[in-house]
């Protein structure tokens, strides 16, 4: 598994791209995974699940860690290793990336470089100077962009009560990765506790507990399709309160208490996935 960078694929044609010093270690990050449709796996939702239920906002990813990364040396001390000498190489550093490109694998942002209008954006960056003073060595958040890349909407008319020039970062996963690059997925609670203290803002949350718990109905053969419906009533077919345009909210995100794992489905309003369905049509969509 190899994380996908801006030296790799469609950008390895651009000679300013083509990396001289990777300070990427391949096994420390990991892209978030896709989540799954929940109409298409509610039997994977037990009644005695611990879940959280929270905002589904309608934004680009992003991710941030301060891991382990190469550490540029000098030539004295590549003189030094090559004669077997013990020299560090490693040490925490930035890591940001978008959903599936790693953006600074080589030491620097490919903003500013000669790309296509969709990858000029430097949105992630911003977040990244912004977030990685307040992560702990060892510590990925993953989470949504939302409002504005500068003057332009994130995502067409989804500015969620945003001004041009402004934009907030949403966390909805925190991982621990140890040295070996093995990495740990904080609990709900691990995950509100962490941001509280470290001043970091998390996606709305609606519910925390037992599925059962979370409406009136009985745990009987009938569970998972009233299960559905009820949430698609409490909290589907909305318009979006923040945005200053009427659109609908994107939907919900449930995620199950599994240790130390993330398992997570999505719930998306149907009139949004046809609105969705019309930008990725006319290509106005957001970036990656």
């Amino acid at each position: 598994y190899v994380p996908r960078t801006q030296g790799h694929g469609k950008f390895k044609d651009h000679k300013k791209s083509k990396p001289k010093f990777k300070r990427l270690l391949d096994h420390q990050f990991a892209f978030h995974p896709d989540t799954e449709n929940l109409r298409n796996k509610l039997g994977d939702v037990s009644p005695f699940d611990y879940i959280s239920v929270t905002n589904k906002y309608h934004g680009c990813n992003c991710a941030v860690a301060n891991i382990l990364t190469n550490r540029p040396l000098s030539w004295v001390e590549k003189i030094a290793k090559f004669l077997k000498v013990k020299v560090v190489d490693k040490e925490y550093g930035m890591i940001y990336s978008s959903r599936t490109v790693v953006r600074n694998a080589e030491g620097h942002s490919k903003d500013g470089l000669k790309f296509t209008a969709s990858e000029q954006s430097n949105v992630w960056k911003k977040v990244a100077e912004e977030i990685f003073p307040l992560l702990d060595k060892g510590i990925r958040v993953t989470g949504e962009i939302i409002g504005y890349d500068g003057y332009k909407e994130i995502q067409p008319q989804y500015d969620y009560g945003l001004t041009p020039g402004n934009h907030m970062f949403l966390v909805f996963k925190i991982d621990a990765v140890n040295v070996d690059g093995e990495s740990y997925t904080f609990s709900h609670p691990q995950m509100v506790e962490y941001c509280k203290k470290k001043g970091l803002r998390l996606v709305d949350n609606y519910y925390y507990g037992l599925a059962k718990d979370l409406f009136d109905i009985p745990v009987d053969s009938d569970w998972h399709s009233n299960f559905i419906k009820k949430l698609s009533s409490e909290y589907l077919g909305k318009r979006d309160p923040l945005c200053s345009k009427d659109v609908p909210m994107e939907g919900v995100v449930i995620s199950k208490e599994v240790p130390l794992q993330w398992d997570a489905l999505k719930l998306k309003d149907l009139e949004f996935l046809g609105y969705e369905t019309k930008m990725l049509d006319e290509e106005t969509h957001g970036a990656e």
